[in-house]
């Protein structure tokens, strides 16, 4: 079946989150002919899971070329675009919105098993309790903000540890972190974890700590993937009505990994 390029070239660029790339190779007819049926579907909610990796198995099986198959592997069935331009930064008081907004979001998406999606729903972006932090002088905190492509997609909020049991000479603390949810699985939070760390260590701290949700689960797999490690402290808090149960995390900023 012949389509025209455009047909097919709309299909892939709707695949996942694909968006506008840019496609050099001519794939074979066969190929073209599974991604203009993609093209085809009026809505991408409309598809099973098994429905998408049909597609995927169909479109790779379709491109005799070895080479033209691994780069549709890695640039289509990964979801993966070319690599972006990532800069990493101290925030200025610009950025306060979409700072506000990125933990909205992110507290929307990740905390609704803990507070609940309705009370979370409620809740204004916190913009001017973030422009007071940025725009504090002079200020014990470093608030560093991740950019992709010139856009700011998360932010880490960095300063001497608060608890009373810790030496705010020797120990900092990560007070807070977050990513844009619609990043999250790209490695953008562990990019700025590792930042925000060196940050810590360049100030002068040997240790740094920080405070998570026992039921925040994901960012808890990230920290111990980065060699932060629970220390055996614990503490209740209350939030939105809602009780419950923070641990503290430890690391030693020699050891922290990406």
């Amino acid at each position: 079946m012949k389509v025209e390029s455009g047909a097919w070239r709309e299909g892939l660029a709707r695949f996942e989150p694909l968006e506008a790339m840019s496609f050099d190779h001519a794939w074979t007819t066969d190929a073209q002919g599974v991604a203009s049926y993609y093209a085809s579907v009026s809505s991408m909610a409309a598809l099973s899971e098994d429905e998408r990796r049909a597609f995927r198995v169909r479109l790779l099986a379709s491109i005799p070329d070895v080479a033209h198959r691994l780069e549709l592997t890695a640039r289509v069935y990964r979801g993966r675009r070319p690599d972006p331009e990532v800069r990493i930064r101290a925030a200025k008081p610009d950025d306060t919105v979409a700072i506000a907004s990125i933990y909205l979001a992110a507290a929307q998406e990740a905390w609704g098993h803990i507070f609940g999606a309705s009370n979370l729903r409620q809740l204004d972006p916190p913009v001017e309790r973030f422009r007071d932090r940025i725009c504090a002088s002079p200020s014990h905190e470093d608030v560093l903000v991740i950019e992709l492509n010139g856009r700011v997609r998360g932010f880490a909020v960095v300063r001497p540890c608060a608890d009373d049991d810790a030496d705010p000479t020797r120990v900092g603390e990560l007070d807070m972190i977050y990513t844009d949810p619609a990043l999250w699985g790209q490695g953008i939070g562990r990019r700025l974890l590792v930042a925000a760390s060196a940050g810590l260590q360049a100030r002068g701290f040997v240790e740094a700590t920080l405070w998570t949700a026992e039921e925040n689960l994901r960012p808890r797999r990230v920290y111990e993937a980065a060699g932060w490690i629970p220390d055996g402290s614990s503490r209740s808090r209350s939030w939105l009505g809602v009780e419950f149960r923070e641990l503290r995390y430890r690391v030693a900023l020699t050891q922290a990994r990406g």
